[in-house]
């Protein structure tokens, strides 16, 4: 931790951290997959005030960026830790907030549902790891929460997707791509694009209205929010207001209501949906 991290996160109350598992096998490798490390990853934490409850935790992704290794970068884009971090926010949603930070090359796009990628594996195992080792309050599993920008984004939806049956909601920030089949579960999801990018306008308004014609034919709860003041940045709008965050908290994984009383779910403590590997934090 230098100088200028500790800074960074003391404005924010984060702690850094970093996951190491076990190795494991490559196994089959598809072709468009870079090769990189893929058991190790450095991250930041917000931690809530210490609470007997268990609360929702959200998964952060920040774009091209924030990759690397210096965890200094992921301060390039601010607004979710200002966000979330944040006592009004805290005191309407306690929460975790788990960010974190790929290689550079890192790529999301292998996998499909029921086989994903190694760098999404790694992803989960590191959630997973992080969450177990949290009690104080636990992680309510019946409310986890995934969002990202740019690459995030685009990590955001191959989780979704990835991964059905794993995260409450996901709201990815300026990625927009042609519907893919829906798994089962089918995904709660907000998609946020810019519109100010002209030569993607067409091609991205088609993919919204594609994207949420398929969700909702297979039962899923799917929403666009297109912002033609914005290019690629609609993020600086979108997460600085309440209305996403609130659509966002107010889902839980099993479909029960979330009760008034902010960060308690009614499912508080439901069983993890996946085995957790063994690895140290």
């Amino acid at each position: 931790e230098t100088p200028e991290l500790q800074k960074l996160m003391s404005k924010y109350g984060l702690t850094a951290g970093y996951f190491q598992r076990r190795e494991k096998e490559d196994g089959v490798l598809l072709n468009y997959e870079p090769c990189f490390p893929t058991n190790s990853i450095p991250y930041l934490l917000y931690k809530p005030k210490p609470g007997r409850e268990p609360v929702p935790l959200v998964l952060y992704f920040g774009g091209n960026g924030e990759h690397g290794t210096n965890l200094v970068d992921q301060f390039r884009q601010p607004l979710v830790f200002e966000k979330v971090t944040g006592p009004d926010f805290q005191r309407r949603h306690p929460c975790y907030l788990f960010a974190p930070m790929h290689p550079k090359g890192a790529n999301f796009g292998a996998g499909i549902p029921g086989s994903p990628g190694r760098q999404s594996d790694l992803t989960c195992d590191a959630l997973y790891a992080v969450i177990r080792s949290l009690d104080n309050p636990p992680v309510d599993t019946n409310r986890l929460y995934v969002t990202g920008l740019s690459f995030g984004g685009m990590a955001t939806h191959r989780l979704l997707w990835l991964y059905p049956g794993r995260f409450a909601a996901g709201v990815p920030a300026e990625y927009m791509v042609r519907a893919w089949d829906v798994p089962t579960p089918p995904p709660t999801c907000w998609f946020l694009c810019g519109e100010g990018e002209e030569e993607y306008r067409d091609m991205r308004k088609k993919n919204a209205s594609d994207n949420i014609k398929a969700v909702r034919e297979a039962g899923g709860d799917c929403r666009v929010s297109m912002y033609p003041e914005f290019g690629h940045n609609s993020w600086e709008k979108a997460w600085r207001e309440d209305s996403v965050w609130e659509w966002m908290f107010s889902k839980t994984l099993d479909g029960r209501p979330v009760p008034r009383k902010a960060g308690v779910s009614t499912a508080a403590g439901a069983a993890l949906p996946v085995p957790l590997p063994e690895a140290r934090v």
